[in-house]
């Protein structure tokens, strides 16, 4: 099968808005190559961002409602949560993430705006699973404290200063 034709492999692959294909056999390569220009048609998965577009990738419960409820059993984590987001997206806004591509096509060597996105984003990673980890809290009533505070110690974030006893 001539690869050259990007229309031509996706619509063989099955590719395509809303359906889900397991690629066997198709060698790696040619896949990220046919799919670099197929952004656009494809889409982002619903209900999901791009990972460099925001620190939380799933859209369906606003961050400040996830962090607000973390707020009412862990003051000094909401807290230390909302410092490191702000500082992700900053990083992120920085680096102008915005302009990477929704479909990472991993080429090699890397360009300069995805190397310059890899902390940003891997930062971004991290506040998203605490996210992750508070939306669960907020659906089960329960946090798991230690999992959140995992999370935002790998944001490179410094942790909120404990009243009166100047550390945390």
């Amino acid at each position: 099968m001539p690869a050259s034709d990007p229309d031509q492999v996706l619509s063989l692959l099955g590719v395509g808005p809303g359906r889900v294909v397991l690629l066997k056999d198709v060698p790696l390569a040619r896949l990220h190559l046919t799919l670099r220009g197929a952004t656009e048609s494809l889409g982002q998965r619903p209900g999901w961002r791009p990972l460099h577009s925001d620190v939380c990738v799933r859209s369906d419960r606003p961050w400040e409602e996830r962090v607000s409820g973390l707020a009412s059993v862990s003051p000094r984590l909401a807290s230390w949560a909302r410092a490191a987001a702000e500082q992700a997206r900053a990083a992120l806004a920085a680096v102008r993430a915005d302009d990477l591509p929704v479909i990472a096509s991993c080429g090699w060597p890397l360009s300069e705006l995805e190397e310059a996105a890899l902390t940003p984003v891997y930062r971004a990673f991290r506040v998203g699973m605490a996210a992750a980890e508070m939306d669960s809290g907020l659906v089960a009533g329960d946090y798991d404290l230690a999992m959140i505070e995992r999370q935002l110690s790998r944001t490179a974030t410094a942790p909120p200063l404990s009243p009166g006893l100047g550390h945390y």
